[in-house]
């Protein structure tokens, strides 16, 4: 009998380390399966965060690239103001060539845009398809046309320029359309909207900035002085010679645009805010800019002697004008140092 009870307490636990280890292989089996259904779900989560960084990736890609094509009319802004002011006689015909040159970098350039953009392997869309290849035939012309016109084989009065602003507004439309309506909040060309700008208090960072500001608008009438002698120095060897006649062009061309930059920084859009006293600066220098620009046309059409005795007189006017501003960067910089 005892014996009998001993084999049933050995059975028992047998059974009980039986069933103890069937639960833990049972558990040990959940275990494994979870962690390979939370590690699956892990894989899937972290496949989708990839798939979802990529996508926005893209998006944010083919934003940019849709921004930039249609930003792009913005660089043809150079080449519309010389044919414009060529018409107006304030420019001369030479003058189209460098920015066109300038113009036609910009179009080889937007021409290979997607594939800096969106990757050689880009997949592109049906509309991005159309653009791309419009850029691409638009680039060809232009770059054609600019080697016609370096050459002489076409002038600056071909219809292919007056046309030339109408025919990149329509190139870039789709472009526009596309980031337009990702974006409808924004707007690529935001109108400007005048701001007042208030005289700063003496004392503080405000008048310290407003001296800074006025120190670098006079510094660039000071450049007047230096400008004007160098074209002074070209008069007088175009005087001499006719050898000089580019020299003098191109060096006029220089005084006409630090003029431009003078006027611009007296009429509320430059870095300073002109007192009452200085409003006469921006008139002034676009009067002297606008009758240097015409000497400068007809000495071009005509290689007029007397043409530059008058830009002489005029450039001195403009010296002096430069003389006022040196005086005043320096009165400026000794305000800084007490």
């Amino acid at each position: 009998m005892q014996s009998k009870s001993i084999n049933k307490k050995i059975i028992s636990w047998f059974l009980i380390i039986l069933l103890v280890f069937a639960w833990g292989v049972q558990k040990r089996k959940n275990e494994l399966k979870n962690a390979k259904i939370e590690s699956a779900a892990e894989l899937k989560l972290s496949e989708k965060q990839l798939q979802d960084s990529k996508l926005n990736t893209e998006n944010i890609m083919r934003d940019l690239y849709h921004a930039s094509v249609c930003n792009f009319k913005n660089e043809l802004q150079p080449v519309t103001e010389v044919l414009a002011n060529i018409s107006q006689r304030k420019s001369i015909p030479p003058d189209l060539l460098s920015e066109l040159k300038l113009f036609n970098d910009s179009a080889q350039y937007m021409a290979m845009d997607e594939k800096i953009l969106l990757g050689k392997n880009s997949n592109l869309n049906s509309d991005e398809r159309s653009m791309e290849v419009a850029l691409k035939t638009f680039a060809k012309e232009i770059n054609l046309k600019t080697a016609e016109l370096e050459q002489g084989v076409i002038t600056v009065s071909n219809p292919y320029f007056a046309k030339l602003n109408k025919s990149v507004t329509a190139l870039v439309a789709p472009a526009c359309t596309l980031y337009e309506s990702s974006h409808p909040e924004k707007s690529v060309f935001p109108n400007e909207t005048p701001t007042d700008k208030k005289m700063p208090v003496p004392g503080g960072i405000d008048a310290e900035l407003n001296r800074i500001s006025r120190q670098v608008t006079y510094d660039g009438i000071c450049k007047l002085k230096y400008s004007g002698q160098q074209f002074i120095i070209d008069i007088e060897n175009a005087e001499s010679n006719d050898v000089f006649k580019n020299s003098l062009l191109d060096t006029s061309k220089n005084l006409i645009q630090d003029l431009y930059s003078a006027s611009f920084s007296f009429n509320f859009k430059g870095l300073y805010t002109p007192k009452p006293d200085e409003m006469h600066w921006s008139s002034d220098f676009e009067e002297l800019k606008s009758k240097l620009e015409n000497y400068r046309y007809v000495y071009w059409s005509n290689g007029s002697k007397s043409i530059l005795k008058s830009m002489k007189v005029l450039t001195n006017r403009i010296q002096d004008a430069g003389e006022v501003g040196c005086a005043e960067v320096e009165r400026l910089k000794r305000l800084k140092t007490n």
